[in-house]
């Protein structure tokens, strides 16, 4: 296991708060200052040869557009937090965490089509005179693989606008699918996919991306614009929905090239760089319309609401893909068996029958007591989603129609109300927080297309989601949190103009940072009736959420809040292995929790990728020993921000984790005399050195149970070489060894190491007498687990030790 020292003091004011803008216990939000305008930064691009930037132009201009025309983009439409150190320069390398944005990029009246990017760090401080420059980050572009074909169907474009992308287990970037227009009108989409190398960010002619991917530079099967892109359990990418086009027909047409919604999905092999394809269920069309079972209106359209969930099934957990989205119709495939395709659940009751269209769908952090610090697989799976907002139409859902929530498990999805809101928003950004609550941000009160509306539907009202003191989502509610600021810093003239600069609503993002606050930029849509003709917002905002404040509303000092102290990067680290986090915790405080949260990688209001594991651990003095995840359908392989939370629910800076997608190994266990029906908790194998007693590597098993003495158990491990001894242990009482043979390790476990020194002897022995009498004292163990301890268990300890 490698491993990296970085500072992880990265301190909270590191942007200006703007002057009206005080502490407060629901939040604050602030904007990112620079030094060199009298205004808040604005992200955005310059016009190739025009008016310098007051400080120097842009990093980066696109050779592409020597006519001076403006690039199009508003930055935030498509936004991910890279799991990377930057190398910003010869001398400096930042720590993991890194920002890249990108928006409409360019759509002009030529075969040109490409997008520009911008990257930005969270330890950039605009307050500092000499470090604000990098307030406005640092552009480039994704060239165009063949700037000079006029083919109107292009198949390897790279104006990734409308493109799903996702972090690969490296840490790269790939992004599939995107726009393609002459003249900005009629809009088509894409077969392009690209891969983001950010070690090659400021170096020509690619700017570190790399593509078309595919066989041969084709890309995907099928051209997809607004595509959902999701990480599998095995560390592929599950590509689904998109439509062919942005202009319909929507109507059923048996006629592939005269309909506009996507017939395959496809699955991204990162090995080998190439997709594979697999049908949807596609039926002929009656009268015009799609049959109830045609597949292509649900699972062929734009950003289909995805997400890997997971329930137990014993000692192991079950995944699956969730559809759950825009519309009530709910599907399930199998990631391990995809060519088996998609699973309609059952049709339910009237009152859940919604279109949620352009609302917004979460997979809900655990917050029940048993899962702050899981022992076992039903601990730790995540199995609940709540999809909520959205318009049917002009009807925006609000009151007790505002959510949904929809649990999972081998039965099937079980359907009830969520917490209630009002009033109902479209163009919602949902962020899940380490504090185990989700952040609602933005929105606007009214649907767009062809409803009234005008610049004052817009919300700035934010809110936290918080389940009830049991966990119980079904009885939380929406806590107000500090609502976006309403005011207005663009000049007449400026992209922007009359938008005021706290409005979020289509094409805009939200993304957790490492340092436990919430970026939040874009925004672009044409405007209404009334004007602005454009709704736009350039000005990056970031919120610091309520838990780093303190009870007297002032931020938190280091000392105020947990801290990963020494190592603060493990990688890689396998499913279910033990490592050593060494930790601080303010005075009279404990760490409560320790989570693992995938970087997020949102667009146009979604972020299908975000999740929150909680992680088994245990106090070993100045040290945690925390037990990675136990299962890939529980956290996809890749890249984690870890958090340490405390008592007082306040979170740590991050440190970083990657899981790593090792070899599949099952365990037996065999404990004699074991109970019918037990259950044990704790089991841990260690491997080592043959003739070492320094651990290679160790591995937590989940609470298991036992039929006949016997148990059997999964795990991924990555096997050391050499030759190699398995030990075990459990609850301190058990003792054991084990072999390996091939994928599987067989260990037999002995009871009676009552004096937890890893052996069974005399002294073990000597306990038992000792204790033997004082039932119900807890001075031995309940060795054969039948519920208490008795003649059972002494006479189990003399069989194990000969006497």
């Amino acid at each position: 296991m490698g491993f990296r020292f970085f500072s992880l003091g990265i301190v909270l004011s590191l942007f200006t708060i703007d002057s009206m803008a005080q502490p407060q216990v629901q939040g604050d939000w602030h904007f990112l200052w620079s030094g060199l305008e009298n205004r808040p930064v604005r992200w955005r691009d310059f016009r190739v040869g025009g008016a310098s930037h007051p400080f120097g132009e842009p990093d980066f201009l696109t050779p592409y557009d020597g006519s001076g025309n403006n690039l199009r983009n508003s930055y935030g439409i498509n936004t991910t937090l890279l799991p990377i150190e930057w190398q910003l320069n010869a001398n400096e390398r930042l720590p993991r965490g890194v920002i890249l944005t990108w928006g409409l990029g360019m759509q002009p009246n030529n075969s040109l089509n490409y997008v520009t990017t911008l990257m930005w760090h969270p330890s950039f401080n605009p307050s500092d005179a000499p470090a604000g420059r990098r307030s406005y980050g640092f552009t480039s572009f994704v060239p165009d693989p063949d700037p000079l074909t006029t083919d109107f169907r292009k198949l390897r474009d790279s104006n990734l606008f409308g493109s799903g992308m996702c972090v690969l287990e490296d840490g790269k970037l790939v992004a599939m699918g995107g726009s393609y227009s002459i003249g900005g009108a009629l809009v088509d989409a894409l077969r392009g996919s690209y891969l983001f190398n950010p070690e090659r960010w400021n170096q020509g002619p690619d700017y570190g991306w790399a593509g078309p991917l595919g066989e041969n530079g084709s890309g995907m099967n099928e051209f997809r614009r607004y595509v959902t892109t999701l990480m599998l359990p095995n560390g592929k990418i599950l590509a689904a929905g998109g439509t062919k086009t942005d202009y319909g027909p929507y109507a059923c047409n048996d006629d592939y090239n005269l309909h506009t919604y996507t017939h395959k999905y496809e699955i991204f092999d990162p090995a080998t760089m190439l997709f594979t394809p697999y049908d949807l269920v596609v039926l002929p069309c009656v009268n015009g319309n799609f049959q109830s079972a045609d597949q292509r209106p649900d699972l062929g359209k734009q950003y289909p609401r995805m997400s890997l969930i997971s329930w137990p099934n014993g000692s192991e957990a079950v995944g699956q893909i969730a559809r759950v989205g825009p519309d009530y119709r709910v599907y399930l495939l199998d990631p391990d068996r995809p060519e088996l395709g998609w699973s309609r659940q059952t049709t339910p009751a009237i009152q859940f029958r919604t279109y949620r269209g352009h609302g917004n769908a979460v997979l809900l952090p655990r917050n029940d007591s048993d899962a702050l610090n899981p022992s076992g697989i039903a601990d730790q799976t995540l199995n609940q989603m709540i999809v909520h907002g959205g318009s049917n139409g002009c009807h925006l859902y609000s009151g007790s129609d505002y959510s949904t929530l929809l649990t999972f498990g081998p039965s099937g999805v079980n359907f009830q109300h969520g917490p209630s809101l009002t009033p109902g928003r479209r163009y919602i950004n949902s962020t899940i927080l380490p504090d185990g609550s989700v952040l609602l941000t933005g929105g606007m009160n009214a649907s767009e297309n062809g409803c009234p509306w005008s610049i004052n539907d817009m919300l700035f009202s934010a809110y936290l989601l918080k389940p009830d003191a049991a966990g119980n989502y079904q009885f939380g509610h929406w806590a107000p949190a500090k609502s976006l600021p309403n005011v207005e810093h663009d000049l007449p003239g400026d992209p922007g103009y009359g938008t005021p600069d706290g409005v979020r609503i289509e094409h805009s993002s939200a993304i957790l940072l490492p340092d436990a606050r919430v970026l939040s930029v874009g925004t672009d849509l044409f405007g209404p009736p009334g004007g602005p003709s454009k709704i736009i917002n350039r000005h990056p905002l970031v919120y610091n959420p309520p838990y780093l404040y303190n009870d007297k509303g002032k931020l938190r000092d280091a000392s105020d809040r947990p801290a990963i102290v020494g190592q603060t990067e493990f990688d890689p680290i396998d499913y279910g292995e033990v490592f050593e986090v060494g930790y601080y915790a303010p005075p009279a405080r404990k760490i409560k929790s320790v989570i693992l949260m995938r970087p997020g990688a949102g667009t146009h209001s979604s972020n299908f990728e975000q999740r929150l594991v909680r992680c088994s651990f245990k106090q070993a003095g100045e040290r945690l020993d925390v037990t990675a995840p136990w299962s890939n359908y529980i956290a996809p392989p890749g890249w984690y921000m870890m958090f340490l939370i405390d008592t007082d629910n306040v979170p740590s800076t991050a440190g970083w984790v990657r899981l790593a997608n090792s070899s599949l190994m099952s365990i037996n266990l065999d404990v004699p005399g074991l109970r019918e029906g037990a259950e044990l908790k704790g089991i841990e194998l260690a491997l080592f050195e043959k003739g070492s007693d320094k651990p290679l590597h160790r591995t937590k098993l989940p609470a298991l149970l036992f039929s006949n003495g016997n148990a059997r158990a999964k795990v991924q491990i990555g096997l050391p070489t050499g030759e190699i001894e398995v030990r075990a242990t459990a609850f301190g009482a058990y003792a054991g060894t084990g072999t390996i043979h091939g994928d599987q390790i067989d260990v037999e476990l002995i009871p009676g190491d009552v004096n937890k020194d890893g052996q069974i002897d005399d002294l073990d022995l000597a306990m038992v007498l000792e204790a033997y009498g004082l039932v119900g004292q807890d001075l031995i163990e309940d060795l054969d687990r039948d519920g208490s301890v008795n003649d059972g268990d002494v006479q189990l300890m003399l069989n194990q030790i000969g006497r």
